[in-house]
């Protein structure tokens, strides 16, 4: 959530707001809210793999399995991408092989510094791994997600 003025809160993106569309009007919600260190940098962030995945889904051949349609999908595009850069932990599976969960995101978990260092590396695993094939340059990449925070 973010506070706007007059002392509203609001959501903070898209998937924050289809949350919030879920509660009935008049549903009372209990919350444990927290001052982001460095919220405009986490949006930046945000705004960084919303861009990314925008891109890469664009260019998606749809497919089928057992009947369903795979389709993109923005939480596991954001898990795979931090994984990508680095932030992650191998656990176990079921079936005893193990897999790699990205690491979190919540400020009680990640410091500040680490985060930075997370944003750097995301910008080079979008740049050489996700969109390599439409040769965006790192000063390209850096303007769209400036240019995307100024509409935000």
């Amino acid at each position: 959530m973010m506070k706007a003025p007059g002392g509203a809160l609001i959501p903070f993106d898209d998937d924050q707001a289809d949350k919030v569309r879920k509660f009935k009007p008049g549903a009372v919600i209990r919350a444990d809210f927290k001052e982001m260190r460095n919220g405009s940098y986490f949006r930046k962030w945000w705004t960084l793999v919303d861009y990314a995945f925008d891109l890469w889904s664009d260019g998606i051949d749809l497919m089928q399995y057992e009947g369903r349609d795979v389709l993109p999908n923005k939480e596991r595009f954001r898990k795979e991408l931090t994984i990508m850069a680095g932030y992650f932990h191998p656990v176990y599976s079921i079936d005893g092989s193990f897999t790699l969960e990205a690491d979190s995101l919540q400020w009680s978990k990640m410091s500040e510094e680490t985060f930075d260092k997370l944003y750097q590396a995301t910008i080079t695993a979008v740049l050489s791994k996700v969109l390599a094939h439409k040769n965006i340059s790192r000063e390209e990449l850096d303007r769209a997600v400036d240019n995307l925070l100024r509409f935000a």
